[in-house]
């Protein structure tokens, strides 16, 4: 049985209609054939330009129109001085395939906004530094200032004309609106009149003329009004009324838009540049990783590099932060583990061994070990290791683990001056000091 896929898919529609404004009849087009589907799959072209150009973001309403955010004035392009459109695109004869196009809105605030959703007769569009509602009053699919409504629902997103701003809302099955935005950072107040702020270290950067409207440098690490701290990227939910707001994640660098399932589980895709691409769930209140709560991971980092002329390093030490000359590694003791009740490993390695339950066992090892690129490095790769070392040193190393440890991998411990303990490998006991932790600490 072969299911039929309708080029209804952003990533399909971008590829199949990007066109230059004003030449949109003879862009060439990529072909349906060369895009390659798994088994039962079969791809059909529904619309292509000139009823849209350059989509950014899509959504589809109850009666199956496909309603377009546009990105004609993408980075350092500026077609458009009117501004961008939200085109709403429709098959009038039910022939499978879009037949019509016209223009919601253009507005000289869409400048490439990233997000379109449509509830009913409101049509949320994320042109930073604001989430905009247009209500089509008379809902003729039309907006008209004299009758419909438009409203600044949330307001204080970085960057316009930047990738790495605010995205496209969604609605969750508890009634409320979904939307994250990336590591430009954001502080934003909503109708209760209080303030949510994800601050970092980035700032007044991207490709092209990206437009930013606070420096996210100067609210990092400060709480916000649930007495939490936000970095970098986030994801946040709203009652429509524009009350009520929380933050359900932050250390993104770049979410695109969340998927919510109907359990209310978060779902999304952290672009956009290697090693940071990755798609994840969402844990309600989980950090990401993407920068250090207060910045401090960059300003460490780079204070003695492109960020030394703000003499970042001193201020570290200044607040009480870091200052390499106070820390202090001590070697991890390592315990005896007394007399081994197990066989020799000259007796070990004679034995038949069971490979299932082995590979079950050795979930237990990718702990600390990596076994064919699965598992973390806090001890050697136990592949290369065992074929270096050979099996009666592996099987000493296994009953009676304390005996030695691997050049390079000696446990240190350092203590804070708030009295944590960090106990891990040291990669460098240089400025900065990097110990990569095995108590699972940020």
């Amino acid at each position: 049985m072969k299911h039929t896929l309708l080029l209804t898919d952003l990533a399909f529609v971008a590829a199949l209609c990007f066109s230059v404004p004003g030449h949109a009849q003879d862009a060439p087009h990529v072909p349906v054939s060369d895009l390659v589907v798994p088994d039962g799959l079969e791809v059909t072209l529904w619309a292509k330009s000139p009823l849209l150009l350059n989509p950014t973001n899509m959504d589809t309403d109850a009666e199956g129109r496909l309603w377009v955010a546009e990105g004609v004035n993408y980075r350092r392009s500026v077609s458009r001085p009117e501004g961008d459109r939200i085109v709403v695109i429709e098959d009038t004869d039910g022939d499978g395939k879009a037949d019509a196009s016209h223009t919601f809105v253009q507005d000289p605030e869409l400048i490439a906004p990233l997000g379109v959703s449509v509830f009913d007769n409101k049509i949320v569009v994320a042109p930073p530094p604001h989430i905009l509602v247009y209500t089509d009053v008379d809902r003729d699919l039309k907006f008209d200032p004299a009758v419909d409504k438009r409203e600044e629902f949330l307001s204080g997103f970085n960057a316009r004309n930047h990738d790495h701003s605010l995205h496209a809302t969604v609605a969750g099955p508890d009634g409320m609106w979904y939307f994250n935005n990336g590591n430009c950072g954001a502080k934003i107040t909503d109708k209760d009149g209080r303030v949510f702020q994800s601050g970092g270290p980035y700032y007044d950067s991207g490709a092209g003329t990206p437009e930013w409207f606070n420096d996210p440098t100067e609210y990092a690490g400060k709480p916000s009004a649930d007495g939490n701290v936000y970095s970098a990227g986030f994801a946040g939910r709203i009652a429509p009324d524009g009350s009520g707001l929380q933050i359900v994640g932050h250390g993104f660098r770049n979410s695109y838009e969340l998927c919510v399932n109907s359990f209310g589980d978060i779902f999304q895709n952290d672009n956009d540049d290697p090693p940071a691409c990755r798609n994840t769930w969402l844990m309600e209140g989980g950090f990401l990783g993407f920068f250090s709560k207060d910045a401090s991971w960059w300003m460490i980092n780079r204070g003695l590099t492109e960020w030394a002329k703000y003499g970042t390093r001193e201020l570290l030490k200044e607040r009480g932060i870091y200052d390499p000359e106070t820390i202090i590694l001590q070697a991890s003791t390592v315990p005896d583990a007394g007399e081994s009740k197990l066989p020799s490993p000259q007796e070990l390695v004679k034995m038949n061994g069971d490979a299932v339950a082995g590979k079950v066992q050795a979930m237990r090892c990718v702990m600390c070990h990596k076994i064919d690129d699965v598992g973390v490095e806090y001890g050697p790769d136990l592949k290369d290791w065992v074929a270096n070392q050979g099996k009666i040193a592996f099987f000493d190393a296994v009953t009676n683990p304390s005996a030695g440890i691997a050049h390079g991998y000696e446990g240190y411990a350092v203590n804070l001056k708030d009295g944590t303990l960090i106990e891990g490998l040291v990669f460098s006991k240089l400025d900065p000091v990097v110990v990569v932790s095995t108590g699972g600490l940020e």
